[in-house]
């Protein structure tokens, strides 16, 4: 685990890559929230010898819209389920898994070093 104070006029994307090069990401698997998700991050997590798992969201427009297509028209293994009631509302999330190929348009994975699921 790490932490890296974000600077000044500045975000997140640009913090993650110092709290990765601190770390021992040796067969680790690193999962970050949405705005982690890019490319030049997921790379840097395979260089160092680690795995990733990165959420999608409206940060990566194509992919995302293609990811819920894909899931929609096939049943993915599902991963993990769980609700829970917090602030007067109830959540569910459920992580389910595809392969990228035949399922996602490789084209949004060329870019993604190593992406499998």
């Amino acid at each position: 685990m790490g932490q890296e104070k974000v600077e000044e006029k500045s975000n997140e994307i640009t913090a993650i890559p110092k709290v990765l090069a601190s770390l021992d990401l040796i067969d680790a698997v690193v999962s970050i929230d949405a705005i982690g998700t890019q490319t030049k991050i997921a790379e840097q997590i395979i260089d160092l010898g680690g795995h990733y798992f990165l959420s999608v969201k409206g940060n990566q427009q194509g992919l995302s819209d293609d990811m819920e297509h894909a899931f929609k028209l096939n049943k993915g293994t599902v991963f993990t389920d769980e609700t829970e009631s917090n602030h007067g509302r109830i959540e569910t999330r459920q992580c389910s898994i595809l392969p990228v190929k035949g399922y996602l348009l490789e084209e949004y994975f060329q870019a993604w070093k190593q992406v499998a699921t």
